[in-house]
């Protein structure tokens, strides 16, 4: 399956941004790509009205059947893409296998000890949304799986912006692309990993 489409990525946004963020829905499209990656090497799946009430935000309603097949097509979209990205060689990820994030225009000319740049944080908060779709899950592969628990550790890093006593101190940008660039070989392993008979 190719990437994910420019139009399909805009179109979903806007969707998001302009009708999910006053029900505590996911607001952008780096949210929904960490949320479906996590639902994407979560075990069992999780049924698919269950997924979309969290993605929508609870009590929100579709304004048409039109809005609601959709949306559904863009979701789907993302979901094979996900499924599609934890599969990939841990080794060798192409561009287009890493998260999709809102990189600044500017990136290469940020200081990399910037802790003002929050690269990431919104695709870690889509990610944890989904896990604690299934937090006793989680849990006990995180007690049976070596290392697990460190590297969703490292994904919660990201939320480590500065602004509360409990995620603080804030991280730097330099430390926030060393995150990002172990996430395309954790998914594909972890997907193996829990794969295997």
């Amino acid at each position: 399956m190719p990437a994910l489409t420019e139009p399909t990525i805009n179109a979903l946004d806007d969707f998001l941004h302009d009708r999910c963020a006053d029900t505590d829905g996911l607001v952008n499209v780096e949210m929904i790509d960490g949320f479906m990656c996590a639902l994407a090497v979560t075990p069992g799946g999780i049924p698919d009205d269950e997924w979309l009430a969290e993605v929508t935000g609870p009590g929100f309603k579709f304004n048409s059947r039109e809005e609601a097949d959709q949306t559904r097509e863009l979701l789907g979209e993302f979901r094979s893409d996900a499924e599609r990205r934890v599969r990939v060689d841990p080794d060798t990820p192409g561009d287009e296998d890493y998260p999709l994030l809102a990189l600044p225009p500017n990136l290469d000319d940020i200081d990399p000890q910037s802790t003002e740049e929050l690269l990431g944080l919104a695709w870690s908060i889509g990610f944890y949304r989904a896990l604690d779709l299934r937090p006793d899950v989680w849990d006990r592969l995180s007690e049976e799986l070596e290392g697990l628990e460190d590297d969703l550790d490292q994904i919660a890093e990201l939320m480590m912006i500065g602004d509360t006593e409990e995620n603080s101190p804030a991280i730097t940008l330099e430390r926030r692309m060393e995150i990002v660039s172990t996430i395309p070989g954790f998914l594909s392993s972890l997907h193996s990993c829990l794969a295997a008979p």
